[in-house]
């Protein structure tokens, strides 16, 4: 197993002094090379689910372990390194640096993690998403699903252990979203390259080699 979930919570505080259960005692199990998709209405708890397992936030009780390494255990520091070395992560926004050019939004996870060959790498990951001729350009300049596609080459530059998707066709049109879709799947089959994905379009799920439904919490 690359990843196992085991028995996380997580709840926020609310007004009235109570508290929010979000995730309801989740576990299961991600094998190394394997798909998943999350599914869910709006408000089951999936985005949150994908925020505790990119470590962006810590779950109230249980663990993740993530290669053998409990992610919870790491003060915040180890966990921004292992983070950045191991998870990549495409944001339904994208939420590239819209002063970079594409290549520059690519390279700078490797630069922040001083890996070697930079150029090298943020070449080849421009080459994989057919974007070598628009290297130079900036977000502004890029249609929606060739920054989703910038995006996507950043997350694999650093070549992660895992890589998490939230929505990642949310903000394209339909004929774009499954040209993301389709070469995002394509890399990820040439890799084996193991993927977690967030989202309530049921067509999408159907690509992953496995769903896993998500209602106020808990897994179903």
């Amino acid at each position: 197993m690359i990843l196992s979930v085991e028995d996380i919570s997580k709840s926020y505080p609310q007004a009235d002094a109570g508290r929010l259960t979000v995730i309801n005692h989740i576990r299961f199990d991600v094998k190394r090379g394997e798909t998943v998709a999350i599914t869910g209405q709006s408000g089951s708890g999936k985005t949150t689910l994908l925020s505790l397992l990119a470590g962006l936030e810590t779950p109230d009780s249980g663990r993740i372990v993530l290669e053998g390494v409990d992610m919870n255990s790491m003060n915040e520091d180890k966990l921004a390194k292992f983070r950045a070395q191991k998870i990549g992560i495409i944001f339904q926004q994208f939420h590239l640096m819209p002063h970079l050019t594409a290549a520059e939004n690519i390279s700078l996870p490797l630069e922040i993690l001083k890996a070697d060959r930079i150029e090298e790498k943020t070449e080849h990951v421009l080459a994989q998403v057919r974007l070598s001729d628009r290297r130079d350009h900036f977000p502004s300049r890029l249609s929606g699903g060739e920054c989703q596609r910038v995006a996507i080459a950043r997350a694999l530059a650093v070549k992660p252990a895992i890589l998490l998707a939230d929505e990642p066709t949310g903000n394209l049109d339909n004929r774009t979203g499954r040209e993301v879709v389709d070469l995002l799947f394509e890399l990820v089959t040439s890799i084996n390259m193991t993927l977690i994905m967030v989202t309530h379009n049921l067509e999408l799920a159907a690509l992953c080699q496995r769903q896993l439904l998500i209602e106020e919490g808990a897994l179903q």
